[in-house]
C-alpha cells in the first residue's frame, strides 16, 4: 500500500501526517495520535480535512491539515494559517 508522510516542526513540537489508502489520514504531535480521518476523497485545496485546536506553551493554536488528491496525494500542515510542512498547492 502506498503511503505519504509529511513532517514539520513548530515551537519545539513535531507534527506528522501519515496517509494510506487503507488506514486513512492520521495526525500526530510528538508521536501521539491527535486526530484520525478516514475519508477516501479530498478534492478541495481550501478546506482542511482536519482542523484541531491544541495548546502549545499556554497558547491555543489551530492545526489544519489540507489534502488535495486527484492524480497524486498532496498534503500540507498549517498552524494558525501558516504552512509548516508539505506540498505546494
Amino acid at each position: 500500500m502506498p503511503k505519504k508522510e509529511v513532517k514539520g516542526e513548530f515551537e519545539g513540537n513535531t507534527f506528522e501526517v501519515l496517509n494510506t489508502w487503507k488506514d486513512g489520514l492520521k495526525l500526530f504531535r510528538n508521536g501521539d495520535l491527535i486526530e484520525h480521518n478516514q475519508d477516501k476523497i479530498s478534492v478541495s485545496k481550501n478546506k482542511p480535512i482536519i482542523s484541531k485546536t491544541i495548546t502549545i506553551d499556554n497558547a491555543d493554536r489551530i492545526v489544519e491539515v489540507f489534502v488535495y488528491a486527484v492524480f497524486r496525494v498532496k498534503i500540507q500542515i498549517k498552524i494558525d494559517g501558516v504552512k509548516i510542512a508539505g506540498d505546494k498547492f
